[in-house]
């Protein structure tokens, strides 16, 4: 019917994609940015230069969910060095709230 809506046809107003996908973005920025900040930490820049302003938004913008797991678990100590898990357990829940939503 040349773009009519018959009265047979349902309107959903609330469409559960749209609402999948308002959470499901946002969770993959956030994955984005964790795998960022992962490769950023093996480098060292210049205090003053771009990468240097650039590592800082990324740790800005992920230090909210990894500074409080990282405050509540401790380092584990492996031979001498101290390696903190707090990045994986968070990066690991990310992808398991993004696989549960089916993101």
């Amino acid at each position: 019917m040349n773009g009519a809506i018959e009265l047979s046809q349902k309107v959903d107003l609330v469409n559960p994609l749209n609402i999948q996908s308002f959470v499901c973005v946002p969770l993959y920025v956030i994955s984005v940015f964790l795998l960022i900040r992962a490769a950023l930490s093996w480098f060292s820049f210049k205090p003053d230069g771009l990468m240097a302003t650039m590592t800082g938004f990324v740790y800005l913008v992920t230090d909210f969910l990894i500074l409080p797991v990282r405050s509540r678990l401790p380092a584990l100590s492996v031979g001498g060095t101290q390696l903190d898990i707090s990045y994986f357990v968070v990066i690991l829940a990310v992808y398991i709230v993004r696989a549960g939503l089916g993101c």
